[in-house]
């Protein structure tokens, strides 16, 4: 949650320093005021249906498959493809980090279909030797100069500014996972998170009376 909150400041804060820079009001600002000020708002309303959910679902694990099917739920009816992998039934991830980076990662894609017209969006998900979330789209590519950039620091780009992506960079490197910039074709862009799974913990038993 700190970093869907941290995700949102970072990117008020880039849009306020384009507007002292730009204070006359070029095209260019607005273009980028109408493209980003949606897709903010959208994840700052997200952000605060999190909030309001039981404090249960703020646990730093989750079982994998329980995750994949909340996700699957919350993105239902977006056209968007889900592909299934081997899920182990005892595996687990970190919940915080895969949330970030599917929302992250989806409402990118969203975004760039908004854009770029009805391009199909894919969602794989494994977790049985290793945990593997993958989103992919059939837009255009990233640009190269940007998918240099594009996880090393908040960069600029059609469908958003990069910082999400980013944070969700660094987030996974603290967890010992790694995103990535798979594939980066025409008709074939895909991130790749993945990383090494954990068995759910067992529940602790009550001492004995």
């Amino acid at each position: 949650m700190t970093h869907d909150v941290k995700n949102l400041l970072q990117s008020l804060n880039v849009l306020c320093a384009a507007a002292e820079r730009e204070a006359g009001g070029s095209d260019e600002l607005q273009v980028l005021m109408r493209r980003q000020l949606p897709v903010i708002t959208q994840r700052l309303q997200q952000t605060m249906d999190k909030l309001r959910q039981p404090a249960i679902d703020s646990g730093s694990a989750v079982p994998a498959r329980s995750w994949w099917h909340g996700l699957q739920r919350s993105y239902a009816g977006q056209k968007i493809e889900f592909r299934e992998g081997e899920i182990g039934d005892q595996a687990s991830l970190p919940r915080e980090l895969f949330d970030s980076a599917a929302d992250n990662l989806l409402q990118n894609a969203l975004a760039k279909r908004r854009l770029q017209g009805d391009i199909a969006i894919r969602v794989s998900f494994a977790c049985a030797e290793g945990a593997r979330l993958e989103v992919c789209d059939a837009g255009r590519a990233v640009a190269a100069e940007t998918a240099r950039e594009l996880l090393r620091g908040p960069v600029p780009s059609d469908s958003g500014l990069g910082i999400g992506l980013y944070q969700v960079a660094r987030h996974a490197e603290v967890c010992g996972f790694t995103l990535a910039l798979a594939h980066n074709a025409d008709g074939d862009v895909s991130f790749v998170l993945s990383g090494p799974v954990k068995p759910v913990a067992a529940p602790t038993s009550a001492p004995a009376a």
